[in-house]
């Protein structure tokens, strides 16, 4: 991978089954993770038209393998500009600086 600074190489694991969850309510908010992310689980518009609270969303189409996932190891990137609810059971987005997230 090469960065601004300088070329650096990071090794990742592919971990099945894995569960996260928050400190303080623990089972409550645990979450199994999906072991691989394919381009098929790429939102696209007609996916969210179906909200009424998400009409307004126009996502780009994206035919692209995923190469790189951001994780909230890097704040600035990821910091909520615009949050976008509906009712209980339906989906959210998040507007972050690269765009909008579900």
């Amino acid at each position: 991978m090469n960065t601004m600074g300088e070329r650096y190489t990071m090794y990742t694991n592919d971990i099945k089954n894995l569960i996260v969850c928050d400190l303080k309510y623990m089972q409550i908010y645990a979450i199994t993770l999906p072991s691989n992310v394919s381009k098929d689980q790429i939102p696209h518009t007609n996916d969210i038209n179906k909200w009424s609270h998400l009409q307004e969303i126009e996502l780009p189409q994206i035919d692209s393998d995923i190469g790189l996932l951001l994780g909230i190891d890097f704040p600035y990137a990821n910091s909520p500009l615009l949050v976008i609810t509906g009712p209980p059971g339906t989906p959210h987005v998040i507007r972050i600086r690269l765009g909008f997230v579900a």
